[in-house]
């Protein structure tokens, strides 16, 4: 099982549409656990799948609101390394172009990746946005599920 995270500051639109896609996914074959604040700031939706192809332990999902904009939701995919994740540049080699890049590394030195689905932000004002926020999840597990199977064949380990 993997799990999806859904991040965004606590502003009451910005909320609204997060628990918009909560109560929608309710209505898939995803499932999700409550809110939680940190530092009463953040505000994350985790949510699972049940045959998910990135059913990776080092990975997940986030529908971000940006600080420098906070009317658009984007889609991120996160890939960070772990002491015996060995296939951590496998997984960054693998993934289709069409993904927007950044690196760095986290307080313990491991390398963290994130992918975002270029030109895919969503208007927190446009009326179809939870529709248009599930299909790009779909969407985009669909897109980079092939090369992560290949992967995840070669390190059956990895599945959850």
């Amino acid at each position: 099982m993997r799990f999806t995270t859904f991040y965004g500051r606590t502003m009451t639109r910005q909320r609204e549409v997060l628990s918009k896609i909560k109560a929608a996914l309710k209505e898939t074959d995803y499932s999700t656990r409550d809110f939680f604040e940190v530092d009463n700031e953040d505000e994350f939706i985790y949510v699972c799948t049940k045959d998910g192809l990135i059913g990776i332990d080092c990975c997940h999902y986030e529908f971000v609101f940006h600080p420098d904009d906070m009317s658009h939701l984007s889609l991120e995919v996160h890939f960070w390394e772990t002491k015996d994740n060995y296939y951590f540049e496998e997984i960054k080699d693998l993934l289709p172009p069409l993904l927007e890049f950044a690196s760095w590394y986290d307080d313990e030195g491991l390398r963290r990746i994130r992918y975002t689905a270029k030109n895919a932000y969503l208007s927190i004002d446009d009326k179809d946005i939870v529709k248009k926020a599930l299909n790009l999840l779909r969407n985009l597990d669909n897109y980079i599920g092939e090369p992560l199977k290949k992967v995840v064949l070669k390190h059956p380990e990895l599945r959850d």
